[in-house]
């Protein structure tokens, strides 16, 4: 809990905390809903149906949702859709029954559904909003300025308070 606490103020003193949290953590919400898709998948032991097909429901809005916020999020459908046909262990995989194949779909399509609808709710499906900003001209150039090494050296020698928190994580994860 302490090491936890003091990386969390630390990093809330930090000199750009406040511009990192708005251009690099607006994913959070949906890696957040995506955790909560993925818990719900995980607890499909229910032996009743009714109580899976309500889990399952649940969990594939919750994953519609998030690909609503970022789309990033899409690279973790199909890790979570095998999961719900093939089952849980390698022992499920190596003899498929696809007994659980229904679920699959009932999950694909409550979250391929809820992200439409949002999708069309709030007119998202554009093409300037869901591409533009790859290829837009100040990314094209930020991009080109200098390569990715030298700028993450030049981000670390500038800021040095997140060289020593990210000193400290790796200390911590290596003890």
């Amino acid at each position: 809990l302490w090491p936890a606490l003091l990386g969390t103020l630390g990093l809330c003193l930090t000199l750009d905390f406040l511009r990192l949290s708005v251009s690099v953590m607006q994913g959070f919400p949906a890696l957040a809903l995506v955790m909560v898709s993925i818990y719900l998948l995980l607890r499909l032991t229910q032996t009743r149906p009714i109580v899976n097909i309500m889990v399952v429901l649940a969990s594939g809005i919750c994953f519609g949702l998030s690909l609503q916020i970022k789309f990033y999020t899409l690279l973790l459908l199909p890790a979570c859709f095998l999961h719900l046909a093939l089952g849980n262990s390698l022992q499920d995989w190596r003899k498929p029954t696809f007994r659980r194949l229904p679920f699959a779909l009932l999950w694909l399509g409550a979250c391929s559904i809820t992200a439409i609808a949002v999708g069309v709710l709030t007119h998202s499906f554009r093409a300037t909003q869901l591409l533009g900003t790859h290829f837009d001209g100040a990314a094209q150039v930020a991009l080109q300025r200098e390569p990715s090494w030298q700028l993450l050296l030049m981000f670390l020698a500038q800021d040095l308070d997140y060289t020593l928190l990210a000193g400290v994580g790796i200390y911590l994860l290596f003890k």
